[in-house]
């Protein structure tokens, strides 16, 4: 059992380490490693602390079979995690010449370049429009607006609606659904945002407002918690990218409204246990169950299992290296089936996602742990560095809230996701679109005129 001293120490130099690699951990100015520098601590740290120090109450610990001796497993590696990613930036932003706390402050203070913005508004409306027949259609399927169920007192099975919710599909095809609603109207609303405060358009707040109104539906759309947060959490990072920071009021209100609006999506779907239970509701799901779950995954890799080697990679990918697609299995999905067989059997429970440490280590064993902490520290500082180098413009100060906020939550999802994610390939997609589009139709606009001449 790892002694509160021995936390007490890595909390403090797992602090150093972060404040250095991120320039600053200061959360009105946050970015994408002060972040996670947070991310890390609320998710994983304070659980491996908390159970390490004898709160062992939470379900997860319960259902484990030597809960004592993988609950310290994992707390270890939680750990070792927090103290080599800060570390490995550090020794990236030497290597490179990056001084992130100069540089970060600088791009904060940068003028955004606003240019062509009847181009992207007029692109922008197009896309919207489009984009609304399919979230009509989805409306149609599930014949209710979600939003409606969870704000009435109505009685309602909130477990069996989410599970066809989950799984309709929108005019028979499953991306329509994934990716033109889920992700598509989403980042359309951002970049309608960043213009609207960046230009002062009218035109631009008027469609922030319709696209703003459909992703509170499409957020909320299978009963989920989160998801809305998170859609929040985009629009302050755009904001504090934009301003250079936010005010502390505006903090504030961000984080009290988040608990305000989870306490009342928790008591919409039957919770009434204390909220101030710290193994159950918001603070259980917070403080214990990620990193329960991570603690699974050592154990359950460890005694039952022998390790994936890499099975848990995404068909697109086995497909590349000749594996057979049949293959594929999540560790997420093969520890849910062995510590909660009757969820499953409820259609009630998916996958058991944990700090991605946890799938790195089923999958390859401590050397997937190890590889796995540099690869993911080195994927977040090679964007901090990118972004901040690049030109301050509405679309790029979007995506780099985008991959902000994405990147960081991945680190619940699973390590495979840092290695091939098809929503980073979306966004990469439609940042090259975006940011080519008015050269395209200048070209194009050039060579009509050409043409007329001859």
């Amino acid at each position: 059992m790892i002694s509160v001293f021995a936390w007490v120490f890595v909390f403090i130099l797992g602090t150093y380490l972060f404040k250095i690699s991120s320039g600053s951990l200061n959360p009105l100015k946050i970015n994408i490693l002060s972040l996670s520098y947070y991310f890390i601590i609320i998710t994983s740290v304070f659980g491996a602390c908390l159970t390490s120090l004898g709160y062992t109450k939470h379900y997860t610990y319960n259902m484990m079979r030597s809960p004592d001796v993988y609950s310290d497993v994992a707390a270890f590696f939680v750990a070792v995690a927090f103290l080599i990613m800060p570390l490995v930036s550090i020794i990236f932003f030497k290597a490179i010449r990056f001084q992130p706390k100069r540089e970060y402050n600088s791009y904060l203070n940068k003028e955004v370049l606003i240019q062509d913005s009847n181009i992207y508004l007029v692109v922008t409306i197009i896309f919207a429009v489009l984009t609304f027949l399919p979230f009509v259609a989805m409306l149609k399927q599930i014949g209710y607006v979600p939003i409606f169920k969870m704000t009435t007192k109505v009685a309602f099975n909130f477990a069996k609606a989410r599970h066809h919710n989950v799984n309709l599909e929108v005019w028979g095809i499953t991306i329509v659904k994934s990716i033109v609603v889920q992700q598509i109207i989403p980042i359309l609303s951002y970049i309608s945002y960043a213009f609207f405060i960046s230009s002062k358009n009218k035109f631009w707040g008027i469609l922030f407002t319709f696209l703003f109104l459909e992703c509170i539906v499409i957020k909320t759309y299978d009963f989920s918690k989160l998801p809305v947060i998170m859609y929040f959490s985009v629009i302050i990072l755009i904001s504090i990218i934009y301003y250079g920071g936010i005010k502390l009021k505006t903090a504030v209100a961000f984080v009290s409204s988040s608990v305000l609006l989870m306490i009342l999506l928790y008591r919409s779907v039957g919770f009434r246990n204390s909220f101030l239970d710290i193994y159950n509701g918001i603070l259980g799901r917070t403080l214990f169950t990620n990193f329960g779950n991570t603690a699974m995954h050592f154990e359950g890799f460890s005694l039952f299992f022998k390790p994936l080697h890499g099975r848990s990679m995404y068909p697109t990918i086995l497909r590349v290296f000749g594996v057979d697609t049949n293959l594929h299995l999540r560790s997420g999905q093969i520890i849910m089936e062995l510590y909660n067989q009757s969820g499953i059997y409820d259609g009630v429970a998916g996958v058991m996602n944990c700090f991605y440490i946890g799938e790195a280590y089923a999958n390859w064993g401590i050397a997937g742990v190890i590889f796995g902490i540099i690869w993911v520290s080195f994927l977040l500082s090679s964007v901090f560095v990118l972004f901040t180098r690049i030109k301050k413009t509405p679309i790029t100060i979007v995506f780099f809230a985008l991959f902000t906020q994405q990147m960081v939550s991945t680190m619940n999802g699973g390590f495979i996701d840092y290695i091939y994610n098809a929503t980073y390939i979306i966004y990469v997609f439609i940042l090259v679109f975006y940011l080519y589009l008015p050269k395209i139709l200048y070209k194009f606009k050039n060579l009509k005129v050409k043409r007329g001449r001859i």
